[in-house]
């Protein structure tokens, strides 16, 4: 336990000659390592606790202060904050903490129902698996008067800082705005964010003027650009850029990262969404109650418009004007083609020889970018698990069921053409058969040649380079070799 005393006469004679004043300097407590010498222009108000740091131009109110620590230029103080050893607080322009302060822990949350009641209440060790299973632990928030700056943190150049705890190694830098807020896990916001009653963790960041309200970012997830998310949940490695999210459950991979678009009351898992990407939640008479969910390993292409709400099966890629609340879960890799009022047309396996579902499932892990210890949040990356197979043997015996119509074939909010049940009945039971070890050696051949098809043909439309379809066929070579 570290041992304080008060100042000596010389000790307080040479703060007084470097600038330095105090209401009363018998609540200054310092350490045996304390120097005066390195303190100038500080003014302590209150009770405060100093250790060997370098304090400059500051207004200390109620202040803990470790070894090694850096505060310099504070604009008008910093009150009621513990300051651990070699941290850095510089360049701020007002920092302090209230009474009763939970730094975002207890924010409670509409997710998905942007008008509905609360039904998340925001957690340091939250993971996508105990959210999406409603198991999401509900401890009590732990209420503090200081706030807290760990050892190694660093907090610069930021104009206003509330009730705020930067765990050790966790940087702000550059921010308008930190407000009721948690980093940790070397979790960083940066020049011009806004972020407030949120919980920002595990080598996440918010960077370049996004806004950040009421959200939790974990995992090395990123939101930059101007992005803006309001009641959102966003786990492992998903990437949020110039668009906005509102009320959204963005699962492992989930990935927005172009102007115009909006994610709202939507859940969302390796996903990508297409440039100007709009889901509407809006019912005008009814409020924004209405949500949906897209399945793992969707697509929206570009300007693609989905009115919630609607269920959209795994690795589907949806075009169009969807407006017609498709329910498509037991037909995944399914192309989705909407066509405003006059409903939406479903392709059903379509997807499964598209080159970029191939790019996306070994992208994947690839990129997941948590160290080995912080992998909170376990990933499948099997495309072809279970509950995938699952859906597609029951997709097949729907299409089967209509293979035995002779017109077109209305589902859920969708309609399927004949030609496309057969099709669709060929790519189902080419699944099967990758999945099945005694079969699979045949179907990885047919299925590869058909991927490695759909590559050649975006070549001949002249979207792809010569260099970057030979690499693209080799990748899928090797693989095939390898199986």
């Amino acid at each position: 336990m570290t041992h304080y005393r008060h100042l000596t006469e010389e000790e307080k004679t040479m703060l007084i000659q470097h600038g330095c004043s105090a209401d009363d300097w018998r609540l200054l407590e310092v350490t045996n390592s304390f120097k005066a010498a390195m303190c100038r222009n500080v003014t302590f108000r209150g009770s405060n606790h100093i250790g060997c740091s370098m304090l400059r131009n500051a207004t200390l109110h109620h202040v803990w202060v470790g070894d090694g620590c850096i505060v310099d230029n504070i604009g008008v103080h910093i009150l009621n904050y513990r300051i651990d050893d070699c941290a850095t607080v510089r360049n701020i322009g007002r920092m302090e903490t209230t009474s009763d302060a939970t730094f975002g822990a207890g924010t409670e949350i509409a997710m998905l129902n942007e008008g509905g009641k609360a039904n998340v209440v925001l957690g340091e060790e939250m993971t996508y698996p105990d959210v999406f299973n409603h198991t999401t632990p509900t401890t009590a928030s732990q209420s503090s008067t200081y706030g807290h700056i760990a050892a190694n943190a660093r907090v610069e150049n930021t104009s206003l800082l509330y009730n705020a705890r930067v765990r050790e190694g966790c940087v702000i830098d550059g921010a308008q705005l930190v407000r009721n807020v948690t980093l940790n896990g070397t979790a960083r916001i940066g020049a011009g964010c806004i972020v407030e009653d949120s919980i920002i963790t595990s080598g996440s960041a918010v960077l370049n003027n996004s806004i950040v309200r009421r959200c939790y970012v974990g995992e090395c997830s990123l939101v930059t650009d101007g992005f803006t998310a309001t009641d959102c949940l966003v786990f492992v490695n998903s990437h949020l850029a110039c668009g906005e999210a509102v009320a959204c459950l963005c699962g492992p991979f989930t990935v927005s990262h172009h102007k115009s678009t909006l994610l709202i009351g939507g859940h969302f898992e390796m996903f990508n969404a297409g440039s100007g990407t709009n889901f509407s939640n809006h019912a005008y008479k009814m409020g924004p109650i209405h949500h949906g969910k897209l399945l793992r390993g969707c697509k929206t292409a570009s300007n693609a418009h989905i009115i919630w709400p609607a269920q959209i099966g795994a690795f589907s890629m949806c075009m169009g004007n969807i407006y017609s609340h498709p329910d498509t879960r037991m037909l995944p890799f399914s192309y989705l083609i909407g066509d405003g009022n006059n409903g939406t047309r479903c392709i059903p396996g379509r997807h499964l020889t598209s080159c970029g579902l191939w790019r996306d499932i070994g992208k994947w892990e690839k990129r997941d970018q948590r160290p080995e210890e912080a992998r909170h949040t376990p990933v499948d990356y099997n495309w072809l698990n279970s509950d995938i197979i699952a859906q597609v043997r029951q997709g097949l015996d729907i299409l089967r069921q209509w293979q035995a119509q002779s017109a077109t074939t209305q589902g859920k909010g969708f309609y399927v053409e004949m030609k496309d049940v057969e099709e669709g009945i060929r790519m189902y039971e080419l699944i099967l058969r990758l999945s099945n070890p005694e079969t699979r050696e045949h179907a990885v051949k047919e299925w590869t040649d058909a991927v490695i098809d759909d590559a050649r043909k975006e070549y001949a439309l002249g979207d792809v380079e010569q260099e970057t379809l030979d690499n693209f066929v080799n990748s899928v070579m090797q693989w095939r070799d390898s199986q």
